[in-house]
């Protein structure tokens, strides 16, 4: 197959510009996993906010703390990457997706000043930035999911394909929800930990209900990936796929009722929520390779010069051991139980 893939572009498997631009494309990827991931937990945890009691948004609060910085980074760092490596698609993709891609990044501007600020305000305005904090992860999210839905409809704008790029992009952040949501019933116990299981378990089938619709859009829409996805092979893959995602939901909001009897019932929701968006990405990755823009635009024509790759790959290989110690020890309680919020100075008066 990519000896085939190859010899489509005149090129050989060896041939530096062919695998450079495979392997950037590899490390974007899991750089966006990366954050879908554990930027994910902190949106979607966020998202919650408005709806818990006072004593509970200090606790969510005191839980996101540590990885604010590190949850800042990934954002960034994708869209730093990809500008690099890919500057064509960038140029094309920016200019079909400025609106979704402008609520992107004004949601994580905001919603990361917000926090911060929150942190060092008077008690009596900290509610304002709280109110901030939630705005800006509504607009990233939404944000993301609307991209998402564009993408889904091949990026045609009539009335009828763009309100369906907004359903989408709700059920995203339901997506988000879900996984911040049973993020908190893995950390938490008592009255956070019931608030956590009963918003999980309002999001759990609109989030399946969106990554239905999005699979049903994305085959009728592109009559290519139809084929792609029908073919002998791909065919039963793709079954696989659908009846294994739908199992799961179903499995999660099931765990989610017995969540506060054993601790593998409270770790499996977020384990198995976490596993299924990391599905999407790949077979969202399968769908779409080897094109940016579908039938448009490839990964190899989305490059300017194998100088610049060069370049990257040697700085991500520097990069990327420095990376990972951070990740693990930044992460390492990602998994633990909660700290009691009285230790964190945020959630005390000001005097």
């Amino acid at each position: 197959m990519i000896d085939g893939l190859a010899a489509s572009l005149g090129l050989n498997v060896a041939d530096a510009a062919f695998w450079m631009p495979l392997l950037c494309l590899a490390i974007f990827f899991v750089i966006v996993l990366l954050g879908l991931l554990l930027d994910g937990f902190d949106l979607g945890t966020a998202l919650l906010l408005p709806f818990a009691q006072k004593t509970e948004r200090d606790r969510i609060l005191n839980m996101l703390s540590p990885w604010r910085d590190m949850n800042e980074f990934w954002l960034l760092f994708g869209a730093i990457l990809f500008l690099t490596a890919f500057p064509k698609a960038w140029a094309l993709i920016f200019s079909k997706l400025y609106l979704p891609l402008v609520f992107v990044a004004v949601g994580a501007i905001s919603r990361n000043v917000a926090f911060e600020f929150h942190l060092r305000a008077p008690q009596a305005q900290r509610r304002y930035w709280l109110s901030l904090v939630y705005v800006g992860s509504l607009l990233s999210a939404f944000g993301q999911g609307w991209i998402l839905g564009k993408m889904a409809v091949n990026f045609q704008s009539d009335a009828g394909n763009e309100f369906f790029a907004l359903f989408i992009a709700a059920c995203t952040v339901a997506m988000f929800m879900l996984l911040g949501a049973t993020w908190l019933v893995m950390r938490s116990e008592g009255s956070l930990q019931q608030f956590a299981r009963m918003s999980a378990r309002r999001c759990v089938r609109l989030s399946a209900a969106g990554l239905a619709s999005l699979s049903v859009s994305l085959a009728f829409v592109n009559t290519g990936i139809l084929y792609k996805w029908l073919s002998t092979w791909n065919m039963g893959l793709v079954i696989l796929i659908w009846v294994l995602i739908l199992s799961i939901f179903i499995l999660v909001e099931i765990l989610l009722k017995y969540s506060a009897l054993n601790r593998l019932s409270a770790y499996l929701p977020f384990v198995m929520s976490a596993f299924v968006l990391s599905i999407v990405l790949l077979c969202l990755g399968f769908t779409y390779f080897p094109f940016f823009v579908y039938d448009d635009l490839t990964v190899w024509e989305s490059i300017d010069s194998l100088a610049t790759l060069q370049l990257l790959l040697f700085v991500m290989l520097m990069l990327l051991p420095i990376l990972l110690v951070c990740v693990f020890w930044i992460y390492r309680d990602m998994f633990g139980r909660e700290r009691k919020a009285s230790d964190v100075a945020f959630t005390q008066n000001s005097p």
